[in-house]
């Protein structure tokens, strides 16, 4: 069986073997190679553009199996007392010089995330997260996790119970997800939900993996959703419930993205593994769009979440926040916001992009575990709207400068149509025309996504 579609994999994989064999070359005892290890491999620059690098991995007790401080790895992994478990796999390098070289596709892709997963403790570090996680992080590799009647592929999840890293086959042509900083960015920062936000929240969903029944964390899994699973909560507590189990899993999914900019600089980190999803989940925004945009509300986020039942419009075109992907609509709008909070940091500070993108990372850390206080207010049948996140992030940022203020403020009155609390009447280019009555989320949809995009 293919485990990854590799065509760019193993061009560079092919370009870092022949590097290698123009020294003194030989496959090493790897059974006896721990510490710090120095090895080439495929690195993103800021911005994400790959090219392949020396860089050194640290604390490895065992390079036969990549073992070390920061990962351990799985092949094939079934869950057992919600614990993934099973074959360990065997790598294979070749050693020029100081440098060891992975021999294969799977040895380069365990190397990769190992490297990814050591420079993401440090930004928690940073970050104020360092002491969230337990490490080393469990990571399974060629994962079969079925989704309906068919294993899943093309597709990565965080499974909050197991606390581990799962990454399915990738059968596409482009950057195997494995190899993505972005997406291994994003899958990391649901880690950090689930500890600040999620756990013990709502109760789990099952989902058969490997055979067995493993519970899925239902508030932040998979990269990409399914719109073609209509998204169906039903729990005793009804639709206040649901409301904030969506919600709650959206925001996810926009901090986690936000998370993967914070890492790579790359606003499109997706599309470099999964084409499909740059027009609905790219970072960057025209001038008009940012002119154009309203953050949704708790209406307006009511309003796509009673649509998500519905997969088609009348017209025929397709709901693009139909099913699941209703979670994943509201979540681009979060990491699209905070990108653009970022870059007004960045200008008032004059700091480095990095060093802003780091600041408001900061500031949303510090703001998880109040955010868990709001949702769970739901219990008392009070809704949390969308907006009043940004409220929050204004006490969490440190000595938040006046135009700072000004941009969040702004968020929030344009999503409640008042200012500074005073309601106000809508402009002429946000209030519905007669077509919007027809698509009733025409006025609320993600840009730039259309109805009709794919």
């Amino acid at each position: 069986m293919k485990l990854f579609g590799m065509s760019l994999l193993q061009s560079l994989l092919g370009i870092a073997l022949v590097t290698a064999s123009v020294g003194c070359n030989r496959e090493p005892d790897t059974n006896k190679v721990s510490g710090d290890v120095k090895t080439r491999i495929p690195v993103a620059a800021e911005g994400g553009d790959y090219s392949l690098q020396e860089v050194t991995l640290q604390g490895i007790t065992s390079l036969y199996e990549l073992n070390g401080q920061f990962a351990k790895f799985y092949i094939y992994p079934a869950v057992v007392n919600n614990k993934i478990t099973g074959t360990q796999p065997k790598t294979r390098f070749i050693k020029s010089s100081d440098l060891y070289v992975a021999a294969d596709e799977l040895s380069q892709q365990m190397t990769v995330i190992y490297n990814h997963l050591q420079n993401l403790a440090a930004l928690d570090t940073e970050v104020g997260a360092g002491g969230v996680n337990t490490w080393p992080r469990d990571v399974g590799v060629a994962v079969r996790y079925r989704r309906g009647d068919n294993f899943d592929a093309n597709n990565a999840f965080y499974d909050g119970p197991t606390d581990a890293i799962l990454v399915v086959p990738y059968t596409q042509n482009n950057l195997p997800i494995a190899v993505n900083a972005g997406i291994l960015a994003h899958e990391h920062f649901h880690s950090l939900y689930y500890k600040l936000v999620e756990k013990e929240m709502f109760d789990k969903e099952t989902k058969p993996l490997h055979g067995q029944k493993v519970r899925e964390a239902v508030l932040g899994g998979s990269i990409v959703g399914d719109s073609l699973n209509v998204s169906k909560v039903e729990t005793p507590d009804g639709e206040i419930e649901r409301y904030h189990r969506v919600f709650s899993r959206g925001i996810n999914e926009g901090l986690a993205d936000f998370w993967a900019w914070v890492y790579t600089g790359d606003a499109n980190f997706l599309k470099r593994s999964l084409p499909s999803e740059e027009k609905d989940r790219t970072l960057d925004l025209t001038e008009k769009e940012v002119e154009n945009y309203k953050f949704p509300n708790k209406d307006d986020f009511s309003a796509r979440l009673a649509m998500a039942r519905v997969a088609t419009f009348f017209d025929g075109t397709k709901n693009p926040c139909g099913g699941d992907r209703v979670a994943y609509c509201l979540g681009t709008d979060y990491a699209r916001t905070l990108k653009r909070f970022a870059n007004v940091v960045e200008t008032s500070r004059g700091l480095t992009s990095i060093e802003a993108r780091k600041l408001v990372a900061t500031a949303v850390v510090k703001t998880l575990p109040s955010l868990r206080t709001e949702i769970l207010k739901y219990k008392n049948n009070e809704y949390f709207s969308p907006e009043h996140f940004f409220t929050m992030l204004q006490t969490s940022m440190d000595g938040i400068h006046g135009d700072e203020r000004a941009f969040l403020e702004g968020i929030v009155d344009k999503s409640q149509g008042t200012v500074h609390g005073k309601a106000k009447a809508a402009p002429a280019s946000l209030r519905p025309s007669d077509e919007d009555h027809q698509n009733p989320t025409a006025t609320i949809k993600p840009f730039p996504v259309a109805v009709g995009g794919e």
